[in-house]
């Protein structure tokens, strides 16, 4: 008897509870019942308003499903903002406070209900989310960002349970801001100081010295230019069963790779499975998702060995820029990852950055790992704030690790963190 093949597909999930439920029912169960009756009837009726449905409900969670992720962004903005002005008038005896998750992911369909990862994660991102708030994955982040005037507030990777995910949480009116910022002593802007002149006396440094106006130069990534890259979902050219897991393997894998790298942004594998799903040409791609960068590629698989051909896609001039092909066995595949992962981080990497110095600058930190560090401290720089200040540290730290504390290609780029730590006063 063959197996039932599951129905899968990829949706956006809205997950919403209420924060201390239990308590207001200890309280008065008769009053928390009634008022969540009514503000549940009032979220249906939303969710029905931005053309979504609700698929499942159990005590006060409601699950609904959306096909834009748009709507159900704006569909959660509205209700928060709604029960905001209710929970603020004087007459509202029983002020429930809502907590709203939402992700974009595959999930598998059963009669009217929706189950998998794609939901579970909508569950985790609710349980992350502030009361009275709204907390989205990465997935949503990525197609809501530039398509609404509404703005995130990035909280980085977070773990719920088994789940490790990248959040973003909605910037409401009601609501303040979430931030983490890592303290510095007092005692810091002394040293950076004495720090500063030590260099510039022993070493004849200067901030504007060769080296440093080499570095400004160099480094010339900006938040207004980031190529926005999407990796589409490999193609299997092939009848090989194992090819078509191989391609989305491999696509998970290039994604997660480069999604390290903060000089570039990497859209979801959510994403690039919405794409496919929906068979946007190049053009839709960029203006669905404001891609400007596309790798795709294809397997074919013979026995036990397969030829992979990749190719770097410039959306902007509806050109490509760089492609090659690979021949490979099976017990070589995670070479074959690794060196084309690297490959395209190459690729990206030197035309991320102004001037034929780039190639110089790998050389100089040793390898593309240490040199996207780099990159990546000085888009933190730039931001000159206290938080991006303390991630500036963070990654020349990690450079420091791989090569050395006393390597003279850190010299700059640490006199440059002191003098920014003198000027924001830390």
């Amino acid at each position: 008897m063959a197996e039932e093949r599951l129905e899968r597909k990829v949706t956006v999930i809205l997950a919403t509870d209420v924060a201390g439920y239990s308590k207001h029912v200890e309280k008065d169960e008769s009053l928390t019942i009634k008022t969540f009756n009514a503000r549940e009837a009032m979220l249906r009726q939303l969710i029905s308003d931005f053309r979504g449905r609700v698929f499942n409900t159990g005590g006060d969670s409601v699950l609904a499903e959306f096909a834009s992720t748009v709507d159900a962004v704006e569909c959660a903005a509205a209700f928060q903002g709604r029960m905001a002005d209710i929970n603020k008038q004087p007459d509202t005896k029983c002020r429930l406070e809502f907590r709203v998750g939402i992700n974009m992911g595959d999930v598998i369909q059963k009669d009217d209900n929706l189950l998998g990862d794609g939901v579970n994660i909508a569950a985790r991102l609710e349980a992350l989310s502030q009361p009275n708030g709204v907390c989205v994955s990465k997935s949503v982040y990525d197609l809501v960002a530039q398509k609404t005037e509404l703005a995130f507030n990035d909280l980085g990777i977070q773990k719920v349970k088994e789940n490790s995910f990248h959040a973003f949480d909605l910037v409401l009116s009601h609501l303040e801001k979430r931030t983490v910022r890592r303290p510095f002593k007092a005692a810091q802007l002394a040293i950076g100081a004495a720090l500063i002149l030590l260099f510039a006396s022993a070493a004849g440094f200067y901030l504007y010295d060769g080296a440093a106006e080499t570095d400004a130069s160099a480094f010339t990534t900006a938040s207004s230019s980031q190529p926005t890259i999407l990796i589409y979902p490999f193609e299997n050219l092939s009848d090989k069963t194992d090819s078509n897991s191989f391609g989305a393997a491999f696509t998970d894998s290039l994604i997660q790779s480069l999604s390290q790298y903060s000089g570039i942004i990497v859209l979801s594998g959510s994403t690039s499975k919405h794409a496919k799903q929906n068979e946007y040409t190049d053009a839709q791609m960029r203006e669905n998702y404001g891609a400007t960068v596309m790798v795709k590629g294809s397997i074919q698989s013979v026995g036990s060995n397969s030829r992979l051909g990749v190719r770097i896609v410039d959306l902007k001039q509806n050109a490509v820029g760089w492609s090659d092909n690979y021949q490979f066995s099976d017990s070589e595949i995670f070479d074959i990852q690794d060196q084309i992962g690297a490959e395209i981080l190459n690729y990206l990497q030197i035309n991320i950055v102004t001037g034929s110095v780039s190639k110089d600058y790998i050389k100089k930190f040793g390898n593309l790992k240490n040199f996207t560090l780099v990159l990546n401290a000085r888009n933190e720089w730039r931001k000159y704030n206290p938080d991006s200040h303390a991630a500036y540290w963070k990654y020349i730290e990690r450079v420091e690790e791989n090569i050395g504390k006393d390597s003279p290609a850190l010299f700059s780029q640490k006199a440059w963190g002191l003098y920014q730590r003198i000027g924001l006063g830390l």
